[in-house]
């Protein structure tokens, strides 16, 4: 989800999202660098650790996903374009298979859902 998405769905101001609850959220950082945001990344919250801090049930990713997913799959998980997915494929930061005689591009479940993952880590 986009900062924007959770304070709606939150219903607070997303300057209250990116500078108060972001802390206790699960996000992750996509892109390449050289890309359109500061150091080409986008930042993209867990649903599931909104849920959480909402208090209603989460459905984890996993079982949404199917083990190997197409480029629009890909790009509509993070809500980013097919096109940057190609990017972070060349990039390697994703792993990629091409499947059958057309050559089409599936991705791996597993590496889509570590990409951009941030490790939280608190100031002793």
């Amino acid at each position: 989800m986009t900062i924007a998405q959770v304070a709606e769905h939150c219903g607070i101001d997303p300057a209250h999202v990116y500078s108060r609850l972001l802390p206790e959220l699960v996000f992750r950082r996509i892109g390449v660098r050289g890309g359109a945001a500061p150091m080409g990344r986008l930042i993209r919250i867990e649903r599931g650790s909104v849920l959480q801090l909402c208090g209603e049930t989460v459905v984890h990713a996993d079982v949404l996903l199917p083990r190997w997913v197409t480029l629009q799959q890909a790009g509509h998980h993070y809500q980013v374009s097919p096109h940057l997915i190609r990017r972070l494929i060349a990039h390697q930061q994703l792993d990629a298979r091409r499947i059958g005689t057309s050559r089409s591009i599936r991705i791996d479940r597993d590496s889509l859902l570590q990409l951009g993952q941030i490790r939280p880590w608190w100031a002793p």
